[in-house]
């Protein structure tokens, strides 16, 4: 082959090249800035005229803030691969909780909510792209809060679908058939107690014994070699997201961690157990709640942490499961009344929150 022919079709490569090139740089852009951005304002908040409370005013502010955030087809997310029912029913469900009690009566609720059904899938699950049950619990505690009879077609088709999430250990996954984790579980129990479960249906019973087989408590999880004396929680049987260690007599040990321990917290209580139960943690039976240091999880961890931990467990554990009205937090600091701070955040006795 002459050097004539191989700079011609050294010349087309190039050419071709660089096309290809310069296309996928364009859609890589525009993919970025699509799924980056998540919301598009739709210009400033409105003022809040003062009430004379300062938290109240301060959650008026932050509603104000999400109004301006919403899109034009009710999602609270533009984001490409964004789990949009998800976003905006924690939306809806946050907004539904303040003192001022957000419900369809308001436009832009009830564009949310009817964002959130248009997901929902012939086989009851409520989705976009991935994350079925994850994203089909947080939709169905969003329009439980709507008290609307109209939607109780769609919440026992999404009931159904979350409970086909349960494996045979009993634990719940993802979606039908994929592998049970103490994350997915915690949110599915709470999303059937919402949907008013029977705390005798086999699915809570099930539950239990997965729930208890992530449990670093070698008392009430004898069938787990690895389990401890925490009493902690780890992600699923053998498999704990803060690392595993190896004790003085060469045992593996699976370190417990935040989330996890407070997943496995309520699932006892969705699931219907006694706080005397002896499953129960010993530091929620006769100890201050133990909130463990959070690890591995980077910033997505702390802000589900944050989400989860804060806004149920100390709001709602601290008067049905402890009976000490103590919580010990990460750094090992006693806070004696709901009122207190606990890491710089505040329990608003009039607010709930």
């Amino acid at each position: 082959m002459d050097k004539q022919k191989l700079w011609r079709i050294g010349k087309k490569i190039l050419i071709y090249g660089g096309i290809t090139l310069g296309v996928l740089i364009v859609v890589g852009v525009i993919f970025v800035k699509t799924q980056m951005t998540h919301h598009t304002m739709s210009g400033p908040p409105a003022e809040v005229k003062p009430s004379g409370d300062a938290v109240l005013d301060s959650i008026r502010r932050g509603v104000e803030y999400l109004k301006v955030n919403q899109e034009e087809d009710g999602e609270f997310s533009a984001g490409i691969l964004d789990p949009k029912p998800a976003f905006t029913a924690m939306v809806v469900d946050a907004l539904a909780q303040t003192p001022d009690r957000y419900d369809e009566k308001t436009p832009f609720v009830a564009k949310a909510v009817k964002a959130i059904l248009s997901h929902q899938q012939e086989d009851g699950s409520i989705c976009s792209l991935g994350f079925g049950q994850y994203v089909t619990s947080v939709s169905v505690m969003a329009i439980e809060k709507m008290n609307n009879p109209a939607y109780r077609g769609a919440l026992d088709k999404a009931r159904v679908y979350i409970k086909r999430c349960q494996t045979g250990m009993g634990g719940m996954g993802y979606s039908p058939g994929k592998r049970g984790d103490l994350s997915n579980t915690a949110l599915a129990l709470e999303a059937l107690n919402d949907l008013g479960l029977d705390k005798d249906d086999e699915a809570f019973k099930n539950a239990i014994n997965f729930v208890t087989m992530c449990q670093n408590d070698n008392e009430q999880n004898t069938t787990q070699a690895w389990a401890g004396t925490d009493g902690g929680f780890i992600y699923r049987p053998g498999n704990s997201k803060a690392g595993s260690f190896e004790d003085d007599a060469g045992q593996t040990r699976f370190r417990s961690y935040g989330l996890m321990s407070y997943a496995g917290l309520v699932s006892f209580l969705w699931a219907g157990v006694d706080k005397d139960d002896r499953r129960e943690p010993q530091s929620r039976r006769r100890r201050p709640v133990l909130l463990l240091p959070h690890y591995g999880e980077g910033a997505l961890g702390v802000r589900r942490l944050h989400h989860r931990d804060r806004r149920r467990c100390e709001a709602r554990l601290a008067g049905r499961a402890v009976e000490e009205d103590h919580v010990v937090a990460a750094r090992g600091r006693l806070v004696g009344e709901r009122e207190q701070p606990v890491d710089g955040e505040r329990f608003h006795p009039r607010h709930g929150i």
